[in-house]
């Protein structure tokens, strides 16, 4: 998934193509990341009011982790915090990226000259980091671990507790059959059902 989703993207062949890239990238604060270093710089918006984005403070946790594990080279990027994987419908298609192929009766919240500016927009389109795709692989985004779950020595952490745990000392036969699902099931129509049908029939197993 990795190398197909980069395939989206244009690489800058050119110092004047990299210097351009560099200041596009800088151009939205609320999502962009630079390190130098050990250093680790953000515009305070990523993370305090008035947006109260806990999770860009969810997410710097994680990549503290990732660079007390192993150094890397100076890195810019954008992080897209929103569970979609992009903050509308029209920002999405604004932004260049083609329309997924399961994004149904969401194309009804893009504006007809998001459309429009999206063509033009589409060889120039920015690489972001998401969490989530909520249409499918073939929406724009490079998929990153989703910071919900905890940083990333803290999830090592839980990984062996549960390793530890009885119930992993017990054999399948000693064990409960069933399987157990908790969460919500939307309301959305049948064209953009946005996972409902999945979470059903995890209900039927339970």
């Amino acid at each position: 998934e990795l190398d197909r989703s980069l395939t989206a993207y244009r690489r800058p062949r050119t110092p004047a193509g990299v210097e351009d890239l560099v200041l596009r990238l800088l151009d939205d604060t609320q999502r962009t990341v630079l390190v130098l270093g050990r250093t680790v710089i953000v515009d305070q918006r990523f993370f305090v009011k008035p947006n109260q984005n806990h999770k860009g403070l969810l997410h710097l946790e994680f990549l503290r982790a990732l660079m007390e594990r192993k150094a890397s080279a100076n890195v810019l990027y954008q992080w897209e915090w929103n569970a979609d994987g992009f903050k509308s419908q029209d920002q999405l298609i604004r932004d260049g990226c083609p329309a997924p192929r399961r994004m149904g009766s969401g194309k009804d919240e893009v504006k007809s000259r998001s459309w429009k500016n999206g063509k033009e927009t589409r060889r120039s389109l920015l690489p972001r980091l998401v969490i989530a795709k909520r249409y499918g692989y073939d929406q724009c985004g490079i998929l990153v671990p989703n910071c919900y779950f905890d940083g990333y020595d803290k999830w090592d952490a839980a990984v062996s507790a549960i390793a530890r745990s009885s119930a992993t000392q017990k054999t399948a036969a000693e064990k409960d059959p069933r399987v157990f699902w908790r969460g919500t099931i939307g309301k959305e129509r049948c064209a953009d059902e946005g996972g409902n049908f999945a979470r059903a029939e995890a209900v039927a197993l339970s």
